[in-house]
């Protein structure tokens, strides 16, 4: 039997990158009014979409964690590799969205 936080693991973080285009392109359209404002006016517009990106990844790294310790409790469980590609996918997309926080905070 798969253990399904472990697909779901890996699931999060692609719907979190699905998500996070649309978000910036509906900040974008805010963006125009901003344009005369710098980089910190856009950063703002952008957390939005920067914070769900972030519980969501934040959330398929505590689903493959999760999934890990039941596979380890429960011999019949299945699904170690997805846990560990979810958790690895995760932290990918966390180290993602803290440089492009930096790169809006900080870039030109």
């Amino acid at each position: 039997m798969r253990e399904r936080l472990a697909v779901w693991s890996w699931i999060t973080p692609v719907i979190g990158l699905i998500f996070y285009p649309g978000m910036q392109i509906l900040a974008s359209n805010i963006n125009i009014n901003c344009a005369y404002r710098g980089n910190l006016c856009n950063t703002l517009i952008g957390l939005p979409s920067l914070l769900l990106m972030f519980v969501v990844t934040i959330t398929g790294l505590i689903f493959g964690i999760t999934a890990l310790k039941r596979m380890s409790q429960n011999s019949k469980l299945t699904g170690k590799a997805h846990a560990v590609i979810g958790i690895i996918l995760n932290i990918i997309f966390i180290l993602y969205g803290i440089f492009a926080l930096l790169g809006g905070l900080f870039g030109s």
